[in-house]
């Protein structure tokens, strides 16, 4: 794949975006509960207790 030099430099420098920012902080609430309950919680149990706790995420994907 082809990219422009400047497009890789402007990239490099851009500040992170919203989205980037408020992502690393549900991803740290999410490891955060995960340790909490002994690692043992899965995706629904996760999803229940970040609601629980009042962090808007989005919902468990079910594999069924």
């Amino acid at each position: 794949m082809q990219v422009a030099p400047q497009t890789c430099y402007a990239a490099k420098i851009r500040p992170p975006s919203k989205r980037s920012q408020t992502d690393k902080a549900t991803v740290e609430h999410i490891r955060r509960v995960h340790k909490d309950n002994f690692s043992v919680y899965g995706a629904k149990k996760l999803h229940a207790e970040l609601v629980r706790q009042g962090h808007r995420v989005a919902a468990a994907l079910s594999r069924g």
